[in-house]
C-alpha cells in the first residue's frame, strides 16, 4: 500500500538538486581534480579516471557514518534541506573500449554504490561488461 505522494517522497532530493545547480557556475566549471589514470586496466576498459570534485553539500558530515543526515530545519521548511558548504568528494570513472575507440558515443551514467557496495565496485566483472556493451 502507498503511505506518501510522489511528491512527498521526491521532493526535498528535487529542492536539493534544483538548489545545487544553481550553486554551479553559470559556465558549468565544477571544480575537480584529477588524482590518477590507469590506461586499459580490464579487456573491457580503456581508462580509469580517480580524483575529487567540489560539490554543494547538504549533508551534516563528510565522511561515511551511519549517523549521517541531510541538514533539514524542520521547524521552517521540512523540504528543504540546507546548504553547508562545499566540499570534495572522490569519483571513479570507467571509459569503455567501445567510446575510447569512437565505435558508439557516451552516454553518462552514475553509478552509486550503495549501502553495502564500495568505492571499486564500478569496476566489476558484470559493470565492465554492461559498460562495453551498451555504451554506459
Amino acid at each position: 500500500f502507498t503511505v506518501m505522494t510522489t511528491d512527498m517522497q521526491t521532493e526535498r532530493m528535487i529542492n536539493m538538486r534544483d538548489d545545487a545547480f544553481n550553486r554551479i557556475p553559470n559556465d558549468g566549471n565544477v571544480k575537480y581534480r584529477i588524482t590518477n589514470i590507469e590506461n586499459n586496466p580490464y579487456d573491457e576498459i580503456a581508462r580509469i579516471v580517480e580524483g575529487f570534485m567540489t560539490v554543494p553539500m547538504y549533508l551534516n558530515m563528510r565522511i561515511p557514518d551511519p549517523l549521517v543526515r541531510l541538514v533539514i530545519d524542520y521547524n521552517t521548511d521540512a523540504l528543504k534541506p540546507i546548504y553547508q558548504g562545499d566540499a570534495e568528494f572522490a569519483f571513479k570513472m570507467t571509459i569503455p573500449n567501445i567510446v575510447a575507440n569512437g565505435t558508439m558515443s557516451a552516454r553518462f551514467i552514475e553509478y552509486g554504490h550503495g549501502l553495502f557496495g564500495s568505492y571499486n565496485e564500478i569496476t566489476s566483472g558484470y559493470l565492465r561488461t554492461q559498460s562495453d556493451t551498451m555504451d554506459i
